[in-house]
Formats: structure tokens, sequence, C-alpha cells
């Protein structure tokens, strides 16, 4: 029995461990100095009173959260070179598309969301 339990140690331990540890090239980013609203006509800059947004990559997913609420959906687009990356995802609830380039060395991204259009500044998960 003893030699039962200390096989059963010793296969545990092998194992690789479950963790909630982000994967490589995940990231969260905010637009902390300025909200950018863009329409075909001009761009417009708010550099206070505005509420930062948050976007993060968790693996396959991507979530953009604005205001009060976040919205999630599956990465249908992951193209990476050197250190850029590009994204693309159907948000939940019907709010739209969202596009991101990711730069893990300068950790920055540009965000398309409607007619959002952020600079953010991240740092990665994993």
């Amino acid at each position: 029995m003893n030699r039962t339990r200390i096989l059963a140690g010793a296969v545990l331990l092998c194992m690789p461990a479950i963790v909630s540890a982000a994967a490589p090239g995940d990231f969260t980013c905010v637009n902390r100095n300025a909200e950018i609203n863009c329409s075909a006509e001009a761009c417009e800059v708010e550099t206070g009173g505005f509420t930062p947004m948050s976007l993060s990559r968790e693996g396959n997913r991507i979530e953009v959260c604005a205001y009060s609420g976040c919205w999630k959906g599956p990465l249908d687009l992951i193209r990476t070179r050197g250190d850029l990356t590009i994204l693309h995802a159907r948000l939940s609830g019907g709010h739209g598309q969202v596009s991101v380039s990711y730069d893990r060395k300068l950790k920055v991204a540009s965000m398309i969301w409607g007619n959002f259009v952020q600079a953010l500044s991240c740092g990665e998960s994993g």
C-alpha cells in the first residue's frame, strides 16, 4: 500500500500544474491619456473627463470594457510577425467587431472598435 501511495505521489508531481496563470501573449491595456472618437469627417481627442477603456486578451478570447460594461468575443484572426500581433474578434451582445494591433516589445496597442480609435498602454499578463 505504501508503494502505491509513493507511486501516486510521484505521478502527481510529474503532471503539469493546473494554474490560473496567463498564457504567453496575453495582455491587458488601458487608454489612460486620451479617448479618441472618430467619424468619416474627423477625430476628436478628449484628454480630460473621460472614463478609460480596457482591452485584454486571454488565450483565444478578447474583452473590451468601456464605461459600465464589458464585452467578450473569440478571436477569429490572430497574426504575429516579430513583436507585432494583429487580432480581430466579434464582441458579445451585438457590440460589433474589434481590431487590435499589439506590439509586445513596446507594450502598446491600437484598437478600433466602432468609432473609437484608441492608443493604449499595455502590460503582459503572462
